[in-house]
């Protein structure tokens, strides 16, 4: 895909369960930088090591773009892990 010029926004949402698996429901189709954190209630946020799944190395951020699964569903897949979590 060819976003041309773009903006940064930052979104800041949690993940949930939906008719299509865990995820974040309802973004604009577009390039997304991606972090995670840890935010258990009543503890201090702790940040996550993010990558597309099984495609690089865990970071604590990554650029990714939405792929298709069906012709009304599109998704990026990611995976999280703690830092200094095998």
């Amino acid at each position: 895909m060819d976003y041309g010029h773009y903006r940064t926004l930052s979104i800041t949402r949690r993940g949930e369960a939906t008719g299509d698996g865990f995820g974040v429901p309802d973004l604009a189709i577009a390039r997304y930088q991606v972090e995670a954190r840890y935010a258990a209630e009543g503890t201090p946020a702790r940040p996550l090591l993010v990558r597309v799944k099984a495609k690089c190395d865990y970071a604590p951020s990554v650029t990714a773009d939405f792929a298709p699964i069906t012709s009304l569903v599109q998704f990026i897949e990611i995976e999280v892990k703690f830092p200094g979590a095998t």
